[in-house]
């Protein structure tokens, strides 16, 4: 059975968090792929090969020196928030000159919110929504960093490092930034990103999540909202009221492999070439002539857990989180 390192450390923001229970520790990091939960792994017998290094916690790392015997595995999968702890494991893996790394820090760099755009330009039937990193103390300040930039109205602007819709808002002219005010005392480093209009198939906002895991592609989701950011709060409100869209998604996953998958499979082939990671997800809107639209693609993405809902409402996506969590466990493990 082959041993694994896992390397995870705190996001840049400080919203990480490690607590103690008994014997048991307990982390809530934010920006990192989270698979330390080994009953999701359907591993839990593994976790006698697994081996965790938390930076910050363990400051003295004493490895084996048959090291590059070894699976290392880097979490931290969010080159924007937690820029810093990938800094940090990525000299960690170069000073020893790792063989078996996944998700090596120079791939993950590739997939932040400013560097996705540029890598994947040119690729055909790709797009991407350009993007600016900017700093800003005041809305005064934030008005003329987006004068500056190249990224006109309406326009979404995010705090740097915040997932799952948080921080995140649309707007459409200058006069709103207004409402953005409380935002100042969060955080400083914002990300401005292009709004693609036109994202809709059935007066639906659609986004789809596609694993990648050893360079094979996975259905994960596929959500609908009746607003433009479509998020996973949908599963738990308009997607539990309309029994149609729980439809379209079980479709979806269904239909995945033998119709989806190779209308775009060239064109996953060559996002996948260009970043390279070994898990990761992809966020995207599949549009019917053949075109991605990629929202974003990195590792910090939640490919085991899943709710079914109250009375199993969706049950559907059981074998497809199922394939997904052997295509992890035998990645490691192998």
């Amino acid at each position: 059975m082959k041993n694994v390192i896992f390397m995870v450390g705190p996001d840049d923001n400080n919203n990480s968090k490690l607590t103690r229970d008994g014997n048991k520790l307990k982390i809530e990091c934010s920006g990192i792929l989270p698979i330390l939960d080994f009953n999701l792994l359907g591993a839990a017998d593994l976790v006698k090969y697994f081996h965790l290094f938390i930076l910050g916690v363990h400051k003295n790392i004493t490895l084996p020196k048959d090291v590059n015997s070894f699976k290392v595995v880097n979490l931290v999968g969010d080159a924007d928030g937690s820029y810093n702890s990938l800094t940090a494991i990525d000299k960690f893996f170069k000073e020893l000159a790792l063989t078996q790394v996944v998700n090596d820090p120079g791939d993950v760099y590739k997939t932040s919110r400013t560097a996705l755009p540029r890598l994947l330009q040119g690729l055909d039937k790709v797009k991407v929504a350009q993007t600016a990193a900017v700093n800003a103390n005041t809305v005064s300040e934030l008005k003329v960093a987006i004068k500056n930039s190249a990224i006109a109205y309406p326009l979404i602007v995010r705090l740097s490092g915040y997932h799952n819709s948080q921080y995140m808002s649309k707007v459409n002219d200058e006069s709103e930034l207004e409402a953005l005010a409380d935002w100042f005392s969060v955080g400083t480093k914002f990300i401005l990103i292009e709004f693609i209009e036109g994202l809709k198939t059935a007066d639906f906002y659609r986004k789809a999540r596609i694993a990648v895991v050893d360079g094979k592609f996975y259905p994960q989701h596929f959500l609908s909202s009746d607003s433009w950011c479509v998020s996973v709060e949908n599963r738990y409100n308009l997607m539990m009221q309309e029994s149609s869209l729980r439809d379209d998604e079980q479709h979806y996953l269904e239909s995945f492999q033998s119709d989806i998958y190779p209308k775009y499979q060239k064109t996953l082939a060559d996002i996948h070439k260009k970043i390279g990671l070994d898990i990761y997800g992809i966020d995207c809107f599949l549009k019917e002539n053949g075109e991605i639209v990629v929202f974003e693609a990195n590792p910090c993405m939640d490919l085991l857990s899943m709710w079914v809902g109250p009375n199993n409402e969706y049950n559907y996506k059981i074998p497809y989180r199922a394939a997904v969590k052997e295509a992890i466990v035998n990645l490691l493990v192998r």
